[in-house]
C-alpha cells in the first residue's frame, strides 16, 4: 500500500484533472515501485507518459500538481549531448549556472540547451 499522504495526493489530483479510475490505479501502480525500491528517486515525465500511454501535457500537469502538493520536488537534469554524463541541480530554474562542464567528454555546454525537468519523489516513510 502506498504511503497515505502520497496516495491521498494522487487520488485528489486524478479527480481534479478528471482522470478515469482505471488510469488512477495505473498511476498508483507506477508509484508503488518507488515505495518498494527506495533507490528509485526520480520520476521522468517520459517514463510515466510511456507507462500510461497518456497525453504528455496531462502527464506534466499531473506531476506539477503533485509538486504543488509536496509529494514531488521539481529538479533539473543536465544531459551531455556527447556522452552519458548527467548532472542534477537542486535549485530554481533561474539559479541554474549558465554553463556546465562535462567531466566525460571535456566540453562545456550552455546549460539551458541541455536541461530537462525531472521530479524527485518525497519519501515520507524513511
Amino acid at each position: 500500500m502506498l504511503q497515505t499522504t502520497l496516495l491521498k495526493n494522487i487520488m485528489s489530483t486524478t479527480q481534479e484533472l478528471h482522470i478515469r479510475e482505471t488510469e488512477e490505479q495505473e498511476i498508483i501502480s507506477f508509484f508503488k515501485r518507488y515505495e518498494k525500491n527506495t533507490s528509485l528517486k526520480y520520476v521522468y515525465a517520459g517514463a510515466l507518459y510511456r507507462y500510461l500511454n497518456y497525453d504528455i501535457k496531462l502527464t506534466y500537469e499531473f506531476l506539477e500538481q503533485l509538486t504543488n502538493l509536496k509529494s514531488l520536488k521539481r529538479i533539473y537534469e543536465f544531459r551531455c549531448p556527447c556522452s552519458s554524463s548527467r548532472k542534477i541541480f537542486y535549485c530554481d530554474y533561474t539559479s541554474l549556472p549558465d554553463r556546465v562542464f562535462c567531466d566525460e567528454c571535456g566540453e562545456e555546454f550552455t546549460t539551458r540547451d541541455y536541461i530537462y525537468v525531472i521530479y524527485e519523489v518525497i519519501l515520507w516513510w524513511k
